[in-house]
This record gives C-alpha cells, structure tokens and sequence, in this order.
C-alpha cells in the first residue's frame, strides 16, 4: 500500500469510527473502539563546529524541517488490541508518509476462541506480534521518537541510541514487580529473504514495583548476518539497533554530515551483533535520576568478505530531571558517551561525549516548549571524525501531542 493510501485509509477509518451509531448499536456493540493521536514538532537550532585541522565549515542558524506523527490505537476485543504509527514527516523521508509500527497486542483471548484453554496462561504473560519496536533498553522508551517527543525531558537523545523496528514475537510476562520480555524477530527493518539472514534474540528482565518508585533493567540482543553473500551496505542484510533509526539525529548538518543520522554515533555494520545494557532509575520527590551502561560489539563488520574486522564499543549515560511548578516545568541534564577499544577494524582509543542541559514549559496541557545547551566531542577517532570534531549550541523545540 502506498502512503497516500495508508494515510486515506487510516482518516477514513477515523471518520466512521467518529460516525453516529444507532441506539441499538450502541447498546450492544462495544467493540471495536477506535482511537487516534497526532504529534507536531519544530526545532530551531544554532549551533557551531570545530576541528583541530579547522576544516568544518560554519553553520547558520535556523529550522529543521517540521515533523508530525499518527498513531491509530483499535481495541478489537478486551484485552486483544491493535496499534499503528506512521511518520507523515521525518529526517530520513521529508514530506512523506512511511509507516514505522503495526502490531497487535493479546493480553486474553476472548470468549469462544479459548479452545485450548490459555487463558489461565495468560494471566501471566501477554502475547505481541507485528513489525514493532525492538524492546531493549529503557531509553527508547522515553527518547524522542521522531515528532513523540514529549516524553523525553531534552531535545536529543543520547549520543549512543539503540533503537530500530522489525517484524517478530514477544512474550512479555510478569508477576508484581517482576517483569520480563523474550523475543525473536527478522533482525531488519523491511522483509529480506537472501540467503545467511539470521534472526535476532532479545531479552529484558526489570523489577518495577506499583508505585514505580524505582526500576532496575537488563537487556541483551543477538543477531548474525555475516552469512550474507554481500556484505552491508553493498546489498546484505544487517540489523539496526545501533547501526541506525527511523526517526534521525535532532542535531542538525553538524561535523559534517548532512544525513538523517548528524551527531550520532553509529556503531558497526549490524552484521554480527551481541550486545546488553543495564539501566536504573529512581524517583525521589519532584527529582527523578536514572542512567545505562553498556557494552556492544559486532563480531564481523564485513559480513560474509574474507576476515572479520570488528567493532567494539562501551557506552554510557547518566540523567537528572527536576519537576517544577507542579509539573509545568522541570529542568533536566544528561551526559551520554562511548569509548571504542575497536573501530572499523581497527585497535583504537577513541571516544566520544554529549553534554546536554535544558528547560522546559509546558504552555498548554498538548503543548510544550524546551530549550537545551548541548555540547559534543569526539577523541582519538583514526578514521571517521578524524581531527577530534566538536560542536555546541541552542536548540528551541515546541512540540504538540493530542
């Protein structure tokens, strides 16, 4: 289906869902219930570059191309529900619609399917399949999410930002504060068939109490692609948690780089791929903290070539936010980084780091505004941002979300 298509379905399934029933309809029909819900965003950026050879250019100041969100949320049944999202706007396709997610989430199955009789089973587990997002990690889970960036208490995310989608399984299951999810999927973000495809393993085991007081998180994700007769990014198959993302860097034009992807750190080719990462968080009061570690490396970057170069990588981040004016505004401000004992194919030394502050007003309860400082460097790189690159600037987001 193309985009215009899946747009016109999507508002036509809005406009009859809107549509009157009759009174017997809304007697006795309850599902389905349908839902929808939009996200606009726009940043203006000043920011300026450096290099130890004095080769960058300068930037000017401006606006990054606007961005806009759709999700569509469909109750077929209690407990069975579908959901949708569509960028209409992002870094990698400007002015275009590009679906992103599209599962279907079954916590019960309903009644008169319970032939086998799971339900008692699925009082401790839910099932979810689809083409979703790779649940790894809790930074994806408040990181801005192309034009969804109310969630994230600054305007970019961190400098290392794990995150893709692709068609797959989950079993997510707990029991009070225990919570856990165990996943299989394509490891690529389109369907890919060549031959050496491998398929991704994912796990995340939390402890989450009710109150949410505190969360405490460990995730790992496997994949091996290098069997592809053609190594990425000549034609073979490689997954995108850490090599990329949908929904672009928030920086803009900086060290360089003119693509989606400006200011991040991209690690190895997604071709072998074993990594985890371990979170924490904590809420005291109006201050909540919270910060990762982990470790990623990327067995053989040029897939089924002869050799196996690899990439290996720590990275790292810490988080403060304070909430003021009764929620209406908080402060916030981040560290992220990584040092890379391995690039390219390469021993090195390197590293990089972001420095972010920020403050943000929430203007109306759909609308708000944020203005952060960022700051970033990178050392020691033999290859890529050679000449230890650096930038600094303002960025001003105001953002919608109804």
């Amino acid at each position: 289906m193309t985009p215009f298509k899946t747009l016109l379905a999507a508002t036509t399934a809005v406009a009859l869902a809107a549509a009157p029933a009759s009174a017997q309809d809304t007697a006795t029909a309850k599902f389905p219930r349908l839902r929808m819900g939009l996200d606009a965003v726009s940043i203006w950026q000043t920011l300026e570059q450096k290099n130890d050879s004095g080769t960058l250019p300068n930037l000017t100041s401006g606006w990054q191309a606007a961005l806009g969100n759709m999700h569509l949320y469909v109750d077929l049944a209690d407990s069975v529900n579908v959901y949708a999202e569509l960028y209409l706007s992002s870094k990698h396709h400007p002015g275009q619609v590009m679906d992103r997610e599209g599962w279907v989430r079954i916590g019960r199955l309903p009644e008169g399917w319970d032939f086998l009789h799971l339900n008692g089973l699925f009082k401790y587990i839910d099932i979810k399949a689809g083409h979703f997002e790779v649940d790894f990690g809790n930074q994806h889970l408040t990181r801005s999410d192309n034009a969804q960036v109310q969630r994230n208490p600054l305007i970019g995310n961190y400098v290392v930002d794990p995150n893709t989608v692709q068609a797959g399984l989950e079993i997510i299951g707990g029991v009070g504060a225990f919570h856990a999810v165990a996943g299989v999927g394509s490891g690529i973000t389109v369907e890919d068939f060549q031959p050496g495809r491998g398929y991704s393993l994912n796990g995340k085991v939390w402890i989450e109490p009710a109150d949410k007081r505190f969360n405490v998180a460990a995730s790992v994700y496997q994949i091996d692609h290098s069997g592809n007769p053609n190594q990425f990014p000549a034609g073979g198959s490689n997954t995108e948690l850490f090599s990329g993302n949908r929904s672009g860097s928030r920086y803009s034009g900086v060290i360089s780089l003119k693509g989606a992807d400006a200011g991040q750190l991209l690690l190895g080719r997604g071709e072998d791929v074993l990594a985890w990462q371990l979170d924490a968080l904590a809420n005291v009061g109006p201050v909540q903290v919270s910060g990762l570690y982990g470790r990623f490396e990327d067995s053989d970057i040029n897939g089924s070539d002869p050799g196996t170069p690899k990439e290996k990588a720590t990275y790292y981040g810490a988080e403060a936010r304070w909430d003021l004016l009764f929620d209406m505004a908080y402060l916030a401000g981040r560290f992220s980084g990584a040092s890379i004992s391995s690039f390219r194919g390469a021993a090195t030394d390197a590293s990089v780091a972001r420095y972010q502050a920020g403050l943000s007003f929430r203007l109306l309860s759909q609308v708000l505004a944020k203005v952060e400082y960022v700051h970033q460097r990178y050392d020691g790189f033999p290859t890529a941002y050679a000449a230890n690159p650096r930038f600094n600037g303002v960025l001003v987001e105001t953002s919608m979300s109804f």
